[in-house]
């Protein structure tokens, strides 16, 4: 084996996160380093939620969206509450409006990484690592979502 094999089959031993999601870090162990390709393992695991999410799935989440969000923010709801599910399992029975990521549905780390980049996708938004600290319930995120793209959708007007 050459060197940089060596170390690309070194490295998925210390970091088996990143060689579960097809990338792979670059440097030798315990030394600070990032992705080689963050932005592929990011479209990767967003790829692979979306896969997920099966038809049924999304006329659920219509209905589930429909019982705790007002009209405008029920298309964001139910493409969050789709994310939410595929990410943290179970079903949208046990979401509400008020159901806390962390708290009542145990999210860790890695998951609430995977549903802001799942989220920032899905919706073409970039949510800040601030704002992504601050949201903690359903009804948070969807509410940030919809003022986000609503303003998307403001400067699209504005422009024409």
């Amino acid at each position: 084996m050459d060197g940089e094999t060596s170390a690309a089959s070194e490295n998925q031993n210390h970091f088996p996160a990143a060689a579960a999601l097809g990338g792979s870090f670059v440097g030798t162990p315990g030394s600070i380093c990032g992705p080689s390709s963050l932005e592929g393992i990011a479209v990767s695991v967003v790829q692979h939620i979306k896969e997920m999410i099966s038809s049924g799935a999304t006329e659920n989440a219509d209905a589930w969206a429909a019982k705790w969000f007002a009209v405008p923010q029920r298309v964001v709801a139910s493409g969050v509450a789709q994310l939410v599910i595929a990410i943290a399992g179970g079903d949208l029975d046990r979401l509400s409006a008020q159901t806390r990521f962390i708290e009542d549905l145990g999210l860790n780390e890695l998951q609430r990484v995977q549903l802001v980049m799942a989220v920032e996708q899905q919706f073409n938004v970039e949510l800040s690592d601030q704002d992504a600290e601050d949201i903690d319930t359903m009804a948070q995120l969807v509410e940030w979502v919809h003022a986000k793209t609503q303003v998307g959708l403001e400067k699209v007007a504005a422009a024409k």
